[in-house]
């Protein structure tokens, strides 16, 4: 997991426009190194018998920027970006919680009849194997709370 965090902010009072998303990669000195130590790794994995039928050769990073970590931490920079879910921008937790968007039944606070039900009540993407199974989870349970909910008398 990582040790730095992002935001969101909203762009604008008009509810059809996009929030501003700032992820702030690699804000975190733990972090930076984290993902050069793992680039450094999955580059030996490459160089293995395992792989020898799978790759002829490494394309990026060059030998010349493995081996030099203000050269990598560049490349780094360069190419970094987001290929999974994005979690904890909608805080799920109890009133007395000055930021917490949603309530333990995924309802968002202050409005009736709206859930949010993804990965952005996660306060952490789970280390192994993403966040599919937990999204579905989520999902499931809502499902559960929402079908309880309306079984209530009125």
């Amino acid at each position: 997991m990582p040790d730095g965090a992002g935001y969101v902010r909203l762009a604008s009072a008009d509810p059809t426009v996009q929030p501003t998303f700032n992820y702030r990669y690699l804000h975190h000195p733990n972090d930076k190194r984290r993902v050069r130590e793992g680039i450094r790794i999955a580059a030996a994995l490459l160089q293995s018998d395992a792989y020898k039928d799978v790759a002829e050769y490494r394309i990026q990073p060059t030998d010349d920027v493995l081996a030099n970590d203000d050269a990598l931490d560049l490349y780094i920079r360069k190419t970094v970006g987001t290929a999974r879910h994005v979690s904890g921008t909608c805080k799920m937790g109890p009133d007395t919680e000055p930021m917490a968007v949603v309530d333990q039944y995924c309802n968002v606070k202050g409005v009736q009849g709206l859930s949010v039900v993804d990965a952005s009540i996660m306060p952490r993407i789970p280390r192994s194997g993403g966040c599919h199974a937990t999204v579905l989870m989520i999902g499931e349970r809502a499902v559960a709370f929402i079908e309880a909910a309306l079984r209530q008398p009125t």
